[in-house]
């Protein structure tokens, strides 16, 4: 399968008969053609431009398009014959009201904090730390810890009696877990903490990007399960927010794109030399290669299937999906709902 990306300065993607047709302006008579049925999902960014005919393919062929600028997702089309059924929307608006919300953004947040932790304890078995780091991430480990605890004690009805509660114990355990990933990651990265508007090292750049590939893949794994992508829980709402979508991607960060990130960095595998300065925002942002790179190594990550789920061997891809699923089926029948955590 193949993911179209028009990311260069006047790209346009068109449409010739059952075929995506890519021009660019460097080549304006020389078209890349890709078979609708081969293409698994579209990303448009801000220099680019897609053709109504393009759209209407895309439709037909049940293919996303994910409009980016910058680093940032801002718009994500999905067919209409994607979406599921009306009964599990129903559902999920309802559970806003009553404590099936609250211990949804709890299972969340313990699912979150868990995939944290093994990504700081993976780092720490491969490196020779000096005992005082060492010491010092495991003290910060055990806090992370405490304050998942502490969720227990949220004994609210409503998601929005809590949400602050909730939301104020999930930022103390990112701030740790940023705070971690400092003391390991090499001086010459420069990473000090998360940064988003712009993303200022290599690092924060890949996040980004990362998640807004991976908030298209939810979005669209929230659409065929039938959920509603604006109506979230943790995330509150607001017009053109997907906050259920946002809600969930919270169990797929640091499993889906943290590890690959710093995978990438450390074994130098996309390199300093690999970014560039923004002018307009003193950022950083991949050069244009670099993100193709990235792209790539992303996209095999979700679609191969070799993470341990549930006692087989299957793809994120997959896995989004029935995460998705998951959660409706809580909404429905209010069975117990187990997120997805990283198994070792």
């Amino acid at each position: 399968m193949v993911v179209l990306v028009l990311t260069s300065h006047g790209t346009k993607l068109g449409r010739k008969k059952e075929m995506f047709k890519i021009t660019r302006p460097d080549t304006e008579f020389q078209e890349e053609l890709f078979a609708a049925e081969t293409v698994e999902e579209i990303i448009v960014e801000s220099t680019g431009s897609i053709s109504t005919e393009a759209v209407k393919l895309a439709s037909r062929y049940a293919i996303p398009i994910l409009f980016v600028y910058g680093n940032e997702p801002i718009a994500c089309l999905t067919p209409f014959a994607s979406h599921g059924t009306v009964r599990v929307r129903r559902a999920q608006i309802k559970a806003y009201e009553t404590k099936i919300g609250v211990r949804f953004c709890k299972e969340i947040i313990k699912a979150a904090t868990d995939n944290k932790i093994k990504i700081i304890k993976e780092m720490v078995r491969v490196r020779k730390l000096d005992k005082n780091i060492a010491g010092t991430i495991k003290n910060e480990i055990n806090k992370m810890d405490y304050l998942k605890a502490k969720l227990k004690e949220i004994k609210k009805e409503k998601i929005d009696e809590c949400r602050e509660e909730i939301f104020t114990k999930e930022s103390e355990i990112t701030k740790i877990y940023y705070g971690c990933l400092q003391k390991m990651l090499p001086k010459e990265i420069n990473f000090n903490g998360r940064t988003r508007r712009p993303p200022k090292d290599p690092v924060n750049v890949l996040l980004s990007y990362g998640y807004a590939v991976l908030t298209a893949q939810i979005h669209k794994s929230v659409i065929i399960a039938g959920l509603e992508p604006y109506a979230g829980f943790l995330h509150t709402d607001r017009a053109g927010k997907v906050s259920f979508v946002l809600d969930l991607i919270e169990i797929f960060r640091q499993p889906v794109v943290d590890r690959l990130a710093l995978t990438l960095i450390e074994k130098k595998m996309i390199k300093k030399e690999d970014f560039e300065k923004r002018e307009e925002n003193n950022g950083l942002r991949m050069k244009e290669k670099t993100k193709k790179k990235f792209l790539e190594y992303l996209f095999e990550k979700i679609r191969t299937e070799n993470v341990n789920y549930k006692g087989i061997k299957t793809s994120y891809q997959r896995i989004f999906v029935d995460q998705a699923r998951k959660a409706g089926e809580f909404f429905i029948n209010k069975v117990n709902y187990e997120p997805y955590s990283i198994k070792k």
